[in-house]
């Protein structure tokens, strides 16, 4: 009796742990998709601001400069109407170019592999800018999607400013995991500039 007991103690004891463990495993799955959707909501705001900064304020200054251009219009002034019309093209396209970029950066949120995001990137920078990046990556960590939406981010950006200020159409993302640790460059052909100071 002494052993079944026992036996009986030690089965009850195993299935009060096993209980504990899937209480743990559901509540921590809970958590993940709280955690999940936070993310997701902070980023489609995050977005919402960009377009609004971008294409909301943009098109409301090109409204302004066409408005302003018709007055000089009416008072035959065409020559200061022709560069305002001028202005608000340049305003208009900028507006496009970044609201581009920002919609790709929401539309690559739903993929869940890096390369395909950083394909969509390098798309619509070649798309804006055309500047053609070849993406090269190899030993992928798996990253949650958080990471992958700021690794997205912070490669847009590097690659917004290339195309900006390099003054170059070609430019490489590599990336490979050495030591356990994933390096992610960014590599123009763009002119640079001059790191020493002249006056030394």
């Amino acid at each position: 009796m002494a052993i079944v007991f026992y036996y009986w103690r030690f089965y009850q004891h195993q299935v009060q742990e096993r209980e504990r463990v899937e209480n743990l495993y559901t509540e921590l799955q809970l958590a993940y998709k709280q955690v999940e959707a936070s993310t997701v909501r902070a980023e489609r705001q995050r977005v919402a601001r960009e377009l609004h900064d971008t294409l909301t304020q943009g098109l409301a200054g090109v409204v302004m400069q066409l408005e302003a251009a018709k007055s000089f219009l009416d008072q035959g002034n065409a020559d200061r109407a022709e560069e305002i019309i001028n202005t608000s093209m340049t305003t208009a396209r900028t507006a496009l170019h970044e609201s581009r970029i920002t919609l790709t950066d929401l539309r690559s949120t739903t993929e869940e592999s890096l390369p395909v995001r950083l394909q969509l990137v390098a798309d619509a920078i070649h798309k804006n800018y055309q500047v053609t990046t070849t993406i090269q990556l190899n030993d992928i960590p798996d990253y949650s999607p958080s990471q992958l939406t700021e690794i997205t981010r912070i490669v847009t950006e590097a690659l917004t400013n290339v195309a900006k200020h390099a003054q170059t159409d070609q430019a490489i993302i590599s990336g490979s995991l050495t030591d356990d640790i994933f390096k992610l460059k960014i590599i123009d052909f763009g002119t640079g500039f001059n790191t020493h100071d002249k006056k030394a």
